[in-house]
């Protein structure tokens, strides 16, 4: 596997401790409601609070994309990301590719991700 499983450590964004729930306009916290960045869903604020859930300490979609054995890495122009197979040296868990391909929904009952 050549990327590495990250330990659990706080917020890139806003700091929080895993367990504990992301400060007000985070960047990195995920609506519990639709799936999406919290910062800027649609979902109204009573939907994303109901649904809120603490920072695990791993980046949203991490465990799920490689679940669903969903890789990229860099372009050749460096200018966005590619598909590729989860052995290439250069392979990375494909977040975009999780949210954003159709492929996938959010199930907000189970808190992640699931095959469409």
């Amino acid at each position: 596997m050549p990327y590495e499983r990250p330990e659990k450590r706080d917020c890139p964004d806003c700091g929080v401790a895993p367990g504990r729930l992301h400060r007000p306009s985070c960047d990195v916290e995920r609506c519990g409601h639709c799936g999406g960045q919290a910062l800027s869903c649609d979902c109204e604020p009573s939907e994303r609070r109901a649904y809120q859930e603490p920072w695990s300490g791993v980046w949203p979609g991490f465990e799920e994309a490689i679940e669903f054995g969903l890789f990229a890495k860099r372009s050749p122009d460096g200018l966005g990301w590619v598909c590729c197979d989860e052995d290439d040296p250069e392979a990375y868990p494909d977040l975009n590719r999780l949210a954003g391909s159709g492929e996938f929904a959010w199930d907000r009952e189970r808190r992640r991700f699931v095959r469409n």
